[in-house]
């Protein structure tokens, strides 16, 4: 039986669990900036004019 751990990855099971992990982070931080812009507004008052996330 081969062990899960040690299987050698295809380049299309590379590529779709990249692409899985990429928009995962597009969405935990659309989430985070919303949550920011949120505590923002309630703090000051007005809206966001810019921020920067990578």
């Amino acid at each position: 039986m081969e062990n899960e751990q040690n299987k050698k990855l295809t380049y299309e099971e590379a590529l779709r669990r990249f692409n899985v992990a990429k928009n995962r982070k597009k969405v935990y931080f659309a989430s985070i900036q919303e949550d920011l812009k949120k505590a923002y507004k309630e703090r000051t008052g007005d809206d966001v004019v810019y921020s920067e996330t990578w």
